[in-house]
């Protein structure tokens, strides 16, 4: 698995079964996790999106979602998103983009520099 990619161990909702999903996280809020699920693409895409998350692995600060980054070149990945409640992810491996935890304390920053 590269460094910039996920597994995700979800509990289905209806089954109550557990299953691993392979994908990029775009972000991670306090409710919603939102990744590309590796799985529903095809091996052109799943080769495209994975170049996609060496160029943002490489050039950013991985902090911002990678369609913030790389936002035309994420359009197409749209179809692929998928939103998992927090509540019913057991695990997470990788790396994890939490917008919500940066702009707060940017915000402040600023605000003290006023």
């Amino acid at each position: 698995m590269l460094e910039f990619m996920n597994r995700l161990l979800v509990k289905d909702e209806k089954t109550k079964e557990y299953e691993w999903v392979e994908g990029l996280i775009m972000n991670q809020t306090l409710k919603v996790t939102r990744i590309y699920n590796f799985e529903r693409m095809s091996e052109e895409e799943r080769n495209q999106i994975i170049e996609c998350g060496r160029i943002w692995w490489e050039e950013s600060n991985r902090e911002i979602p990678i369609n913030v980054f790389l936002f035309e070149e994420m359009i197409p990945f749209e179809k692929y998103l998928i939103n998992y409640k927090n509540q019913h992810i057991e695990e997470i491996i990788g790396h994890v983009v939490q917008l919500y935890k940066i702009i707060p304390a940017k915000i402040d920053l600023k605000n003290k520099k006023s």
